[in-house]
C-alpha cells in the first residue's frame, strides 16, 4: 500500500521514502549524463600493422591507419569497438596495394596509446590501387590495377579477397585480377 502525504512524501509499508520532485529530477539528470556519456563518441587515430601471403603480392607487410569514432565511455585500454575510415599500404615481393574505404574493428590498445595491438575482429571493404612488380606468376611486370578489396579479421587472423581490372594499356590478356590472402593483423 502506498501512501502520500501532504509534503509530497511516498510511505509505502512501514518504510519512508522520499520522492520529491527535486529527487527525480537529479536521478533523471544523473541518468541522461550517463546514457549520454556512453553513447558521445570522439575521434581517434589507431595504427595498424599486418603481414600476409596473398595473390599477387606473394608475402608483403603493411601498415595503416584507421581514424576513428570510438565511445567516450571507453580508454579503448580494454576492449573497444572503433568505427572509422582505413587507409593502409602494403608491399610484397609481387607488388604492393594502397588502400582506402570504411572500417569497423573490436581491439584494445594495451599499453600503447595509439598502436591496435589486439584485434578482436573487424571487417573492411576499401578502394585499391595496385602495382605489380617481380617475378609474380601469371601476371607481367609493372602493371596497374584497380579494384575492391574485403577483408575479416578475427583474433588477428586475416583473410581478405579482391577483385582488380587493369588500367592502362599493358599488352594483352586477361584484364581482371583476382587476389586473396591470408595473414596475421588487420
Amino acid at each position: 500500500m502506498v501512501l502520500l502525504s501532504a509534503g509530497g512524501a511516498l510511505a509505502e509499508g512501514t518504510g519512508n521514502v522520499s520522492a520529491t520532485p527535486r529527487a527525480d529530477a537529479a536521478r533523471r539528470t544523473a541518468v541522461d549524463q550517463e546514457l549520454r556519456r556512453e553513447t558521445e563518441r570522439e575521434h581517434q587515430l589507431f595504427g595498424i600493422a599486418r603481414a600476409r601471403l596473398s595473390y599477387p603480392q606473394l608475402a608483403s607487410v603493411g601498415l595503416g591507419m584507421l581514424i576513428g569514432e570510438r565511445s567516450k565511455a571507453y580508454d579503448c585500454t580494454i576492449q573497444c569497438e572503433v568505427h572509422g575510415w582505413l587507409a593502409s599500404v602494403e608491399a610484397g615481393a609481387g607488388g604492393a596495394v594502397f588502400n582506402l574505404g570504411p572500417a569497423y574493428l573490436i581491439g584494445e590498445l594495451g599499453d600503447n596509446k595509439y598502436f591496435l595491438s589486439r584485434r578482436y575482429m573487424g571487417y573492411a571493404v576499401r578502394g585499391s590501387v595496385m602495382r605489380t612488380w617481380g617475378e609474380t606468376p601469371y601476371r607481367p611486370d609493372g602493371e596497374w590495377h584497380a579494384g575492391v578489396e574485403g577483408e575479416f579479421t578475427v583474433v588477428s587472423l586475416n583473410l581478405s579477397l579482391g577483385v582488380y581490372r587493369r588500367i592502362g594499356h599493358h599488352g594483352s590478356g586477361e584484364p581482371w585480377l583476382f587476389s586473396g590472402g591470408i595473414g596475421w593483423g588487420f
